[in-house]
């Protein structure tokens, strides 16, 4: 979990729960990844103002990850490379993991 703490941003790690849902991620997933389909960087978006980028983000997608336990899960979250308005909000900002039967979980503040 130290790892996975890591990649999140500031903001996201100042939250009051944040180890608690790191853990919560940690056990709604079951067994080890054997496989997964792609990674794609999925959408994203970029800001430049006098010919410098102020703000660069991207959300990627995991798909079709598979386990040892015979699970299935989709995973994608927000990543912000550069944010000079907020940059505190450099790295991880939401993070998404769907089971196949549609269940979900997420680390981070959904409401902004």
């Amino acid at each position: 979990s130290a790892g996975l703490k890591k990649l999140f941003c500031a903001k996201t790690q100042s939250l009051s729960d944040f180890d608690q849902q790191i853990e919560d991620v940690i056990d709604f997933c079951q067994g080890k990844i054997v496989s997964y389909e792609k990674i794609s960087s999925g959408n994203g978006g970029k800001s430049i103002d006098a010919g410098v980028t102020t703000k660069y983000d991207i959300t990627p997608q995991i798909n079709s990850i598979k386990t040892d336990a015979g699970e299935k899960y989709e995973i994608g979250f927000s990543y912000y490379i550069i944010y000079e308005e907020h940059k505190d909000r450099v790295g991880i900002n939401i993070f998404r993991i769907t089971a196949e039967d549609g269940s979900r979980i997420v680390i981070g503040d959904v409401s902004g």
